[in-house]
């Protein structure tokens, strides 16, 4: 058999008919638990929000809804569909929301999908830069500290790795807003965001900063596994799949292939 038809293999042919029905039964199962997650957020979500005081009448005229005839209020009801039992509100949101109906914003009067659809291309761009940097930053952390096992730059890594999963995004996010802003005047989202057809440059200097602060975290989780395959190669006890400990007395072995 040549390298190509290896290739062109079909993945159950080379797992093996037992092996491959293992795994789709392991991702059938894993939909299945994220379909039946998914159904019991959205029925708690909608008796919690049930169960608080007031009502979509009250949230929008506020102190006014109590100037309301009731027929005026019976036909708001009617209207936001709050009036019905509970158990045909879920069903009427739930089918509503399957065939892509999910409202109208109170504050634009846009309907939320057309929202949605106008922030999606820049939450797209921001998570693809986010990973992107992460795992640039995360890679190379990991390569280095693999390279000088229970040395400094080993030690370094770690450390700015455990600092980017315990600091919170939004405290990064806040500081480098400041330090960029007081020390060099640097603030390039005052300017009104660009996309990236109409002012690239622009558009990569808006990007980039919340890229960073979100890739530091995506980034600080890869540097354990990088240092995975190093971990065979020392005398130590030891192995790939253990919690990473402080390796105080494993020898530069690693280091040294």
């Amino acid at each position: 058999m040549s390298v190509e038809d290896a290739g062109a293999q079909p993945l159950a042919g080379r797992l093996g008919p037992g092996r491959a029905r293992a795994v789709a039964l392991r991702v059938a199962a894993r939909l299945a638990k994220a379909v039946v997650t998914l159904v019991g957020v959205a029925v708690v979500v909608f008796i919690v929000l049930r169960l608080l005081p007031g009502n979509q009448i009250t949230s929008s005229l506020g102190v006014n809804a109590g100037l309301l005839t009731k027929a005026q209020y019976t036909d708001l009801e009617h209207f936001y569909g709050i009036g019905k039992p509970l158990p045909q509100q879920f069903g009427q949101w739930a089918g509503d929301l399957l065939r892509g109906n999910m409202g109208v914003s109170e504050q634009s009067g846009r309907s939320v999908a057309s929202l949605i659809g106008a922030a999606l291309p820049v939450t797209l761009e921001l998570a693809i830069a986010a990973m992107l940097i992460g795992l640039v930053l995360g890679v190379g952390a990991g390569a280095v500290a693999a390279a000088a096992p229970g040395r400094l730059p080993d030690r370094s890594a770690r450390l700015l790795a455990l600092a980017g999963l315990g600091v919170p995004s939004f405290v990064i996010g806040a500081g480098l807003v400041a330090f960029l802003a007081s020390v060099f005047h640097y603030f390039p989202s005052s300017e009104g965001f660009a996309s990236l057809a109409s002012d690239p440059w622009l558009n990569i200097q808006q990007i980039f900063w919340p890229a960073l602060t979100l890739g530091l975290g995506i980034g600080a989780a890869v540097p354990r596994r990088e240092r995975l395959p190093c971990w065979p190669r020392c005398s130590c006890p030891i192995r790939p799949g253990w919690p990473a400990p402080i390796r105080t007395s494993c020898p530069a072995a690693c280091g040294s292939g």
